[in-house]
């Protein structure tokens, strides 16, 4: 078995990132366009010396969670709206699981959670995405809705959209 690294000095430091598009190391992008993205990264340096060995090591971690909206609803008549969407959840550009989601839509200038709603359905698809629909009287050409992402990591995202009918 080997013993590993038991002499000398070993210091790891982190430094957020600043390069594009990371202000201090953080990137949020939380669009009304039915995209949003969390992200963090830094630069970390091991140094690792004494009794004869040095070694410098160097990398950047980059933690991102991207949520993406869609969907669009069937006018019923009379303001009435069955809407239909869907809500897609990635780390690092891999589907993702949630730890919790906070879906609501606007109504007369109010967020509404459509939980509240007798024709609420969800169903979680196991591979990021997540199919929501619910049916409610709501004014306009567009249903706006609003997600609030907790992925398994605890990384927070949030994104907003306009569905159109259709």
């Amino acid at each position: 078995m080997a013993r590993g690294y038991s002499l000398g000095r070993c210091d790891l430091n982190a430094t957020p990132a600043s390069s594009t598009p990371y202000s201090d190391g953080i990137r949020l992008d939380w669009g009304a366009n039915g995209s949003g993205v969390s992200s963090a990264c830094a630069d970390f340096a091991l140094n690792l010396g004494g009794r004869g060995v040095e070694i410098d090591w160097g990398f950047t971690v980059n933690v991102t969670s991207r949520v993406e909206v869609s969907g669009s609803y069937d006018d019923l008549g009379d303001d009435s709206k069955e809407v239909s969407m869907s809500v897609s959840l990635e780390n690092e550009g891999a589907p993702a699981l949630a730890g919790s989601i906070v879906l609501e839509y606007l109504k007369l200038g109010s967020w509404e959670d459509p939980k509240n709603l007798g024709s609420y359905a969800e169903l979680d698809c196991g591979d990021g995405t997540y199919r929501y629909t619910f049916v409610d009287t709501i004014p306009g050409t567009f249903v706006r809705v609003r997600v609030q992402v907790n992925d398994l990591r605890g990384v927070f995202v949030e994104a907003e959209a306009s569905l159109p009918s259709g």
